[in-house]
């Protein structure tokens, strides 16, 4: 559909699914960046990442396979956490990026100083 809407253009993004009876979070992802695991005040290294696929718009035969939704159990106190590049990649006022290392260090202290998702949004 996005294809035939904009010929010209894509986007990247992820779309996922919590089951909230199971903990189970299923998802594919296309051309976006995968999103973090954070269990116990830690980002579990690479536990979303799963094989790149092309943009959301652009034909599934460029990955060599089809889109597929890949599932994983989550652990009760277990946080996802999706993003978009835009937010690793700005620049700090000083001039280098923001970074992920960066962004999820400052994600995991504003959970656990108990500030709201919607007040670590807005800063």
């Amino acid at each position: 559909m996005l294809a035939a809407w904009l010929p010209d253009r894509f986007c990247t993004g992820t779309a996922a699914e919590l089951d909230v009876a199971t903990g189970e979070l299923g998802g594919c992802n296309g051309g976006h960046p995968p999103p973090l695991l954070i269990r116990d005040q830690e980002v579990l290294d690479r536990a979303l990442e799963r094989p790149a696929k092309p943009p959301l718009g652009m034909p599934a035969r460029l990955a060599g396979t089809a889109r597929e939704a890949h599932r994983m159990a989550l652990e009760p106190g277990d946080r996802v956490l999706l993003y978009t590049d835009g937010v690793t990649e700005a620049r700090l006022a000083n001039g280098p990026q923001f970074g992920l290392e960066h962004f999820s260090d400052y994600i995991i202290r504003a959970t656990a100083s108990g500030r709201l998702a919607s007040e670590t949004l807005s800063a």
